[in-house]
């Protein structure tokens, strides 16, 4: 259970700290990758109602109690894989709604140029999701 908790506080401290470094450094500067894409600042305030805030609180919380209660009722996510890759993507999705319960924009800043751009919550989303069922 440590470790679900370390990988979830370096996924939202990765989180936070490099849309930081991307909001202070990039404000209209863009850095190019060659052929693999670019990294630049994109702000998103879709979700940004007050109302829209306490749906996704609350679906976050309604998300990680299920996640409990599979693991408890139904023996799902016990191995040391499944907890690292929860621990991961729920600290990525606390990374975005971190944003938007402050009001402030989502900052993404990896295009690749073939898929919408993202940031490294979306990464820990992502992978955290995939290792987690996947995982023995």
């Amino acid at each position: 259970m440590i470790n679900a908790i370390l990988t979830f506080v370096c996924a939202f401290a990765g989180d936070v700290a490099t849309k930081a470094l991307v909001a202070r450094h990039l404000r209209t500067a863009t850095i190019s990758l060659g052929p693999a894409g670019r990294v630049h600042r994109i702000e998103s305030r879709r979700h940004h109602g007050s109302s829209n805030q306490i749906i996704l609180l609350a679906v976050w919380c309604a998300a990680l109690l299920c996640a409990i209660l599979l693991r408890l009722r139904l023996g799902w996510f016990h191995g040391q894989g499944a907890a690292l890759g929860l621990g991961a993507a729920f600290g990525g999705a606390a990374g975005n709604l971190f944003d938007i319960v402050r009001g402030r924009p989502i900052i993404d800043f990896i295009d690749l140029r073939f898929w919408p751009a993202f940031n490294v919550a979306d990464i820990a989303i992502v992978v955290g999701l995939v290792v987690a069922f996947l995982a023995p």
